[in-house]
């Protein structure tokens, strides 16, 4: 059978790179194809990959809303497997190139470079060390002079599936989305989490507490979301918990998911689509 003219666009991090090489194990065939290319087989469409190693969802999000604009007609799905979302991308001023940072404690020490250094402390005291969490008071989680980088990297990431969502219903296009490398876990976030409990005395049910109210803030249609609501305290999940055993990674070592890993990944997304639109 031949595979329709339109076709499913893909996107994601070195869990949906075509691409991927695996850093720990660097001569390890990763020939293999990856979840898109299988959803796609599926699907019997073709697909487009944009998945690309080491980025973040603001990167996802831009690639996805321009290549929507300018093909719009020829997308039957959108699928996208969204990443941490502790990722910043930062451009190159000469060359535009995309450049990832994490916001996790003690990261400086990942960066070669000073004025990279100082720019990532600067932001990471000025919004999770010298704003005041007022934990007890929910109204004002939403006003910018009590919101901390971690709050506020959760409601970028809705925003950026809220607005994926809403261009797709635009253009009627069908679309799933999933959490799938570690995207809102607390469980991902040790770091993160050591230094909020630390310094804020956060609990696990007040960080639930406060996600939900983050979660009334936007109007995502849950039935095309896998894992939703993605927190396990309220019942959700993330892809990156279910393959993240031997079977379906690269290695001990390395938790990238092999070929079987991407299968289950494909399998998960195509029953998602099915329960939607059969």
């Amino acid at each position: 059978m031949s595979k329709s003219s339109k076709y499913i666009l893909a996107a994601g991090c070195s869990f949906t790179d075509p691409n991927f090489k695996s850093k720990t194990h660097p001569d390890m065939d990763t020939s293999f194809p990856k979840w898109p290319e299988i959803l796609g087989e599926y699907l019997d469409l073709k697909a487009i990959n944009l998945g690309f190693s080491g980025t973040s969802n603001e990167y996802i999000t831009n690639n996805v809303t321009q290549h929507i604009l300018k093909n719009h007609k020829k997308i039957e799905l959108v699928a996208i497997g969204w990443t941490e979302i502790q990722r910043f991308t930062l451009y190159n001023t000469l060359s535009f190139n995309p450049n990832t940072i994490l916001f996790r404690p003690n990261e400086p020490q990942r960066f070669h470079n000073e004025s990279a250094r100082e720019l990532y402390k600067y932001i990471y005291d000025e919004y999770l060390i010298s704003h005041s969490y007022n934990i007890s008071d929910p109204e004002k989680w939403n006003t910018p002079t009590h919101e901390n980088l971690f709050t506020w990297q959760v409601r970028m990431w809705f925003n950026q599936m809220f607005q994926i969502q809403e261009m797709c219903k635009l253009y009627g296009i069908k679309f799933v989305m999933a959490p799938l490398c570690g995207s809102i876990e607390i469980a991902r976030y040790k770091q993160s989490l050591n230094m909020i409990e630390g310094v804020f005395n956060f609990t696990y049910e007040q960080w639930a507490m406060m996600y939900e109210k983050i979660n009334e803030l936007y109007d995502l249609d849950p039935k095309h979301y896998w894992g939703y609501p993605f927190l396990k305290a309220l019942d959700g999940d993330i892809m990156a918990q279910s393959i993240n055993v031997r079977e379906y990674r690269m290695s001990n070592e390395d938790v990238h998911p092999n070929a079987k890993g991407h299968e289950w990944i494909a399998r998960e997304f195509y029953e998602l689509y099915e329960k939607i639109y059969s």
